[in-house]
């Protein structure tokens, strides 16, 4: 009986793991400027809330594994921080603005 129930255990959490697994998908994007659609190198995509992340290659593309309920947080030097929710997206292009500094005060 106790053995029983250890493979039964062991089978629930085989299967947990599996699922938590199969929630992730790939999402790839390309990150531009607003102000002219050049590609963006560089850029930093994190998933929000973990350390996990990547940074945009020459061509201002990236991919990252994320579940739909999660949400992309994109920065760069100098351009406004964007965060955009996965969903049922697969492909996330963005296009990042300068920031706009008020100097009055």
């Amino acid at each position: 009986m106790k053995r029983t129930s250890l493979l039964f255990l062991g089978l629930l959490l085989f299967l947990g793991m599996s699922v938590s697994f199969a929630q992730s998908k790939k999402i790839t994007g390309k990150v531009t400027s607003a102000d002219d659609g050049s590609a963006l190198p560089g850029v930093t995509v994190t998933i929000k809330g973990t350390g996990r992340g990547t940074q945009t290659d020459g061509s201002g593309a990236y991919s990252v594994d994320a579940a739909s309920n999660q949400t992309l947080v994109f920065t760069f030097v100098g351009m406004s921080t964007q965060e955009i929710t996965v969903g049922s997206k697969n492909v996330i292009d963005v296009s990042l603005a300068g920031m706009t500094i008020n100097w009055s005060n």
